[in-house]
């Protein structure tokens, strides 16, 4: 098993997500957030400024199995991308309960 190089030397969940030679990943579903990229990485990786989140990372290994795709029509990317998916949809959910406890307190205030 390989971490894709755009995980190399980064620390958190994402590390934990390895590539074997089939490029699925061996991590079923996404439970963290992985550790923000760089702007080095977000450019090299040609992350649009709309997707630079908490998942961009994810985005980021789904858009490189995307050009694998390209280039060899064997390579599935349905993983990456549910991947990305789930992270993003969490993200969604950690949003909305913050904004939840932020409406709860200034309730709190005003009361």
């Amino acid at each position: 098993m390989v971490v894709n190089d755009c995980c190399k030397n980064k620390a958190g969940a994402f590390s934990s997500i390895k590539h074997g030679k089939s490029g699925k990943s061996s991590i079923m579903s996404v439970t963290e957030f992985p550790p923000l990229l760089s702007e080095d990485d977000l450019q090299k990786y040609k992350v649009p400024l709309r997707w630079r989140d908490r998942c961009a990372a994810y985005f980021a290994l789904y858009h490189t199995c995307l050009i694998r795709q390209s280039a060899n029509s064997s390579v599935d990317c349905k993983h990456d991308k549910h991947s990305w998916e789930e992270c993003e949809n969490l993200d969604y959910i950690r949003r909305q309960q913050e904004l939840k406890q932020v409406k709860e307190q200034r309730r709190a205030e005003l009361s």
